[in-house]
């Protein structure tokens, strides 16, 4: 049985139909790239929480850098899944805020050169004990940091375009 097309849809009518602006393909697909990103960025602030938290348990005063890190990174997260509803510039803009922040205090050990300090410490007392576990622990801190680092610039960079894509364009006067 053979279906009969209504009256007006014999296909002429194409040139009429409303097409979907590519701003608003992009922002789809940003926005898909984002909860990626926030799903990965909140996977790693859980680890650096976590890893603040060994530390603590070992008697070792975690950094406050780490901890204001993982803070304002924790924060970040939170803000970040509220903007990935609708068409939320402010909570983007407040995302990205909060993810610079804990960018820059994630780099304040490694500038400073507190970390190398440990790592270097670690390798000789590898050296002298043969112990290597304080080597990898090291090396795996530096690996988060870099990784968080990492993932968080380019949530940064995914969610500016978004924020590009989602703001109404602006008037040519």
């Amino acid at each position: 049985m053979e279906r009969s097309r209504p009256k007006g849809t014999d296909g002429s009518d194409y040139a009429y139909r409303m097409t979907i602006d590519n701003r608003y393909k992009r922002a789809a697909e940003g926005r898909v790239r984002f909860r990626k990103f926030i799903s990965a960025q909140a996977l790693l602030q859980l680890l650096k929480a976590t890893w603040a938290c060994l530390a603590a348990l070992n008697s070792e005063q975690p950094s406050m850098s780490l901890v204001a890190s993982c803070g304002f990174g924790g924060a970040a997260v939170v803000v970040g899944t509220f903007a990935m509803k609708g068409s939320a510039s402010k909570l983007l803009r407040a995302y990205i805020f909060f993810t610079a922040i804990a960018i820059m205090l994630s780099l304040v050990p490694l500038m400073s050169g507190q970390d190398t300090g440990k790592w270097k410490d670690s390798m000789e007392y590898f050296q002298v004990t043969g112990d290597y576990q304080r080597v990898v622990m090291a090396s795996l801190k530096g690996l988060l940091e870099l990784a968080g680092i990492v993932v968080q610039v380019l949530s940064v960079l995914t969610s500016i375009s978004l924020l590009r894509n989602v703001s109404p364009p602006k008037r040519a006067e």
